[in-house]
């Protein structure tokens, strides 16, 4: 009887391990949550959310995968000293304009993604210290929704620096 008890909590066990590992499989995608407010200018109108437009954030697989050639590049081991980066106005009825500025040439791929990880916007540029550009994206979502905007900066194939930021979508 012993040796039943025992088969059965093993098989139990295993049965529910098996079921957890099946979850992990799906894909991990970031929670997005807080927003930096700032004015139609970039002026700050509330405290920052720190884990927005940050200089060397820690991504996921998922937010790796946004720039496909990720891999090819190597990682900067000082980071710039002069860099900017943010998205205004936020919150925003859909058109906002992303700045970032640096003290050195830089290339800038720039991906804004729902919180499902639908691709809503991609683009990249080549600045010699600052680029400013403006992001529609009024068909693609809706009052109350966060979107995120990840950036990832490289010179001569080194990253100096990525990060993300949350954007709310209010009209």
């Amino acid at each position: 009887m012993k040796s039943f008890v025992f088969l059965a909590s093993t098989i139990s066990i295993w049965f529910l391990v098996s079921c957890n590992q099946n979850d992990n499989d799906e894909p991990d995608y970031p929670v997005f949550s807080g927003i930096s407010r700032v004015d139609n200018v970039g002026s700050p109108i509330s405290s920052p959310d720190m884990d927005d437009w940050t200089f060397d954030a820690n991504w996921s697989e998922e937010e790796i995968g946004l720039f496909s050639n990720y891999s090819n590049y190597s990682q900067s081991s000082v980071p710039d000293q002069d860099v900017m980066t943010t998205a205004y106005p936020n919150p925003t009825a859909g058109i906002f304009s992303f700045k970032c500025h640096t003290d050195t040439a830089f290339t800038v791929e720039v991906k804004v993604v729902d919180q499902q990880f639908e691709s809503l916007y991609a683009d990249s540029f080549i600045g010699t210290s600052q680029i400013i550009t403006n992001v529609d994206i009024r068909n693609s979502v809706t009052n109350g929704n966060l979107v995120r905007l990840y950036y990832l900066v490289t010179y001569n194939n080194v990253i100096h620096y990525k990060g993300h930021g949350d954007i709310l979508i209010e009209y």
